[in-house]
């Protein structure tokens, strides 16, 4: 029998894969779909997911039907797979999906202060709170345990009680509501741990992608080193210094056009609750569900998505609540001009120059250029043999850091010249260790030149 429709059997009519249960790792979900999508087939299979309404399943769901889109014989290391999104950015199951559920099960035993405000019981439900009814829920499953010293009622964790296979299991053993609730807990705690770790400066970004989503990705300059290393195949190593400038702002026409696509009335432009009139802040905001109650949910859980004239589209979703708490809606006539002295000012400046009129970060540090908050930002990026350099570079670069990308910059629609886009996969260099690096490059080679864009 052949999983899949391979053009070599008999039978080629277009394979159904239907899922009872998707696993909790998304990676090895697509494992799975790899059975019946495969090379030589005459189609492509047709995936049915059979979900229930748990947050959990919801969730890896729709990181399982995206990764879909680009299935294929990729790998994360090929350097064709530079249109492919990496899954990291999903999988919950690392270090910091481990801290927040560490947080998450201490907190409710009342061992240590919570990273995330506990959600709330649905009205009518119960007049118990959150985590009374969490505390009786997991003991159930066997996640912590109840003892008393006297007069005192303790709660204590469980072994492996951050071990996330089983509490992703577990859970499952617990009325929907509170099921819900839990993972709802539990993401806000991973959220709150990746901006701390994003301020620190320990994030791990993992593979960086660029041109993948709404931003303008172009080369502005190339410089290829020809290394005087042992030659392969009598075809010399080198390596290339790129110049990456990347525009990632929305322009207000843009964005009218957006708005005039939604139908929901909370959708619209509005205004930072801001003292500094000058310097005022306007958003896009665009509900991602449509404008009404579906199932248990409320209008005010609804996720709009906010864009922003100096940095376009923003990767955390605002409810309806927060919005208005912390914005009013405005007409578009009247954002449109703050947004367009805010989009073009952030063309060479960054946030603190415009709603300060100083930037502490430059005036501490005169050679380190400030992008935060600015339209335009730039990348150094060092692609090619880069492994023939690679102890050399880990004693330039700060603490041994050594971050990939992956770039596919935009092609350019010029009816005179339209270029193809270029694919580039290497290491970011920063600014600071940019004469360092170029003179290891000037010595470790026996020539260089400027390649055109």
């Amino acid at each position: 029998i052949s999983l899949q429709a391979d053009r070599r059997c008999q039978n080629t009519r277009r394979r159904v894969h239907v899922t009872l249960e998707l696993p909790w790792s998304a990676d090895r979900a697509v494992q799975q779909f790899g059975r019946t999508h495969r090379s030589n087939q005459v189609s492509a299979p047709e995936y049915v997911f059979v979900i229930s309404e748990l947050a959990g399943e919801k969730r890896f769901a729709s990181t399982v039907a995206k990764r879909l889109e680009c299935l294929g014989a990729l790998t994360h290391g090929d350097r064709r797979a530079t249109e492919t999104r990496d899954l990291s950015r999903f999988n919950i199951d690392n270090k910091y999906g481990r801290q927040a559920l560490e947080n998450v099960i201490r907190s409710i035993c009342n061992l240590e202060r919570p990273w995330a405000p506990f959600p709330k019981l649905i009205a009518n439900e119960t007049k118990l709170d959150f985590v009374t009814e969490a505390r009786k829920a997991l003991i159930n499953v066997g996640l912590i345990s109840r003892m008393t010293s006297g007069q005192q009622v303790l709660y204590v964790a469980e072994k492996d009680y951050n071990n996330m296979s089983r509490f992703l299991n577990r859970i499952l053993g617990i009325r929907v509501q509170m099921q819900n609730l839990l993972f709802r807990f539990f993401s806000d705690a991973l959220n709150a741990v990746v901006v701390d770790a994003r301020r620190s400066g320990s994030w791990d970004l993992g593979i960086l992608d660029l041109g993948t989503g709404e931003e303008t990705v172009s080369v502005e300059q190339t410089r290829v080193y020809v290394l005087n290393t042992v030659q392969v195949n009598t075809i010399p190593l080198q390596v290339e210094l790129h110049r990456i400038v990347v525009e990632r702002g929305l322009a207000f026409s843009k964005a009218v056009q957006l708005k005039e696509q939604s139908f929901n009335n909370d959708d619209g432009f509005y205004m930072a609750n801001d003292d500094r009139s000058h310097c005022r802040l306007p958003i896009l905001a665009l509900s991602t569900t449509s404008n009404m109650t579906v199932g248990n949910m409320r209008k005010s859980e609804v996720l709009f998505r906010i864009y922003r004239p100096n940095t376009g589209l923003q990767q955390r979703h605002e409810t309806l609540e927060s919005l208005r708490k912390k914005y009013e809606k405005i007409t578009p006539l009247q954002a449109q001009m703050y947004w367009e002295e805010l989009y073009y000012r952030a063309a060479s400046s960054c946030i603190h120059v415009i709603r300060q009129g100083h930037c502490p970060i430059s005036a501490t540090n005169g050679e380190q250029m400030c992008e935060v908050g600015s339209r335009t930002r730039r990348f150094l990026v060092l692609s090619g043999s880069v492994l023939a350099l690679w102890s050399q570079m880990e004693r330039i670069l700060p603490e041994g850091k050594i971050q990939m990308i992956r770039i596919k910059t935009t092609p350019t629609n010029n009816l005179n010249n339209q270029s193809m886009p270029l694919k580039i996969v290497g290491c970011i260099i920063p600014r600071r260790c940019l004469h360092e690096l170029v003179h290891l490059l000037e010595k470790s080679s026996v020539k260089n030149y400027f390649k055109s864009a």
